[in-house]
């Protein structure tokens, strides 16, 4: 479970946590009227997290942007580009369009990143999850959590899933979420668990917007029974057995298992020789699931213990030309 911030109350200043995210399953649909597209998506909360803080100092609304040691070059570039609309920075602008009496008070959040940005972790929605939910406790505000919920959803589809994820906004919450419409329809689908997995960032982003208008483009990425409607208990109950199936696993199984789809993959691995070869190497490891997440770029595979996955981090790294690829060792929980 990500742990619960502690609070200096006396100096009004408080840490919170920004988690990452995966798709253990995503499909998406043909695009709206509204211009979004119908999807389900089977999405877990992860260890791997950015924090933010927030404090009683400055002058007004500050925005401070710092990266832990070793974040990608290319994902520092792509944050600092437009610091103006930064999720953090639009959720403040969001909270104090309700709430405008806090325009003349002061807060000072400090924004450190961890979880590569543009790379489908859902970075930038769960640190606007985090920023509603860390100023609505700086300054007392009164909304209650379904209303900003409700709020959250105008700043991105994958923000009410880090709101409804969270420990701190609701204690009770488990780490998996089946969610549909374009994401802002959420349902609990998992208890606590803690999975070990490791995340690879092949030192490159993927436009979100793009990933999107190919697949239109394309057509839908329907595969017979992974895309059935009653799809869900059965993609429930592969990883509810994970662990169980590491043990005589063949890579085959990945091919027909419903653990790890995401329409967006096949499209991604054709355009990007080298996200192919990373994805023939991670299956090679025999995991429970290799996959990408989100709209790219990042790969994610689910090992049976931190010790396994290491290995397969020093083998990944051992490539040549692996220079900017960077690797994370996480669980799912």
């Amino acid at each position: 479970m990500t742990p619960l911030p502690t609070f200096d109350i006396r100096h009004s200043t408080f840490v919170l946590s920004s988690p990452a995210k995966i798709n253990l399953y995503l499909e998406v649909g043909p695009k709206r009227a509204d211009g979004f597209h119908s999807l389900r998506t089977l999405m877990a909360r992860l260890a791997l997290a950015d924090t933010i803080k927030f404090e009683d100092k400055g002058d007004g609304f500050e925005l401070v942007l710092r990266f832990a040691q070793g974040y990608p070059r290319a994902c520092r570039r792509l944050l600092t580009t437009d610091m103006k609309n930064n999720l953090v920075a639009r959720a403040w602008q969001l909270l104090a369009g309700r709430f405008p009496q806090i325009r003349s008070r002061r807060i000072r959040i400090t924004l450190t990143k961890t979880v590569p940005a543009g790379a489908g972790l859902g970075g930038g929605s769960s640190n606007a999850a985090t920023a509603l939910i860390g100023i609505r406790h700086f300054f007392s505000l009164a909304i209650r959590p379904p209303e900003l919920v409700k709020l959250g959803s105008l700043l991105g589809s994958d923000v009410p899933f880090f709101l409804k994820s969270s420990c701190f906004l609701f204690p009770s919450s488990g780490p998996l979420w089946w969610a549909t419409g374009r994401g802002e329809w959420l349902c609990q689908a998992g208890g606590c668990f803690k999975t070990p997995l490791l995340i690879v960032y092949p030192g490159f982003g993927a436009g979100t917007k793009e990933a999107y208008d190919d697949l239109d483009r394309r057509g839908q990425n329907k595969t017979d029974w992974l895309t059935r409607e009653d799809i869900l208990p059965t993609l429930l109950k592969e990883v509810s057995s994970i662990g169980r199936r590491l043990s005589g696993f063949k890579s085959e199984t990945i091919k027909r298992s419903a653990a790890g789809f995401n329409s967006f993959e096949e499209m991604a691995l054709a355009k990007q020789p080298v996200l192919k070869k990373l994805k023939a190497e991670l299956v090679s490891m025999m995991p429970a699931v290799a996959a990408m997440t989100g709209s790219g770029s990042c790969f994610y595979a689910v090992g049976s213990s931190p010790r396994r996955i290491r290995r397969w981090t020093g083998a990944l790294a051992s490539k040549a030309g692996r220079g900017n690829f960077a690797y994370y060792i996480t669980t799912i929980e």
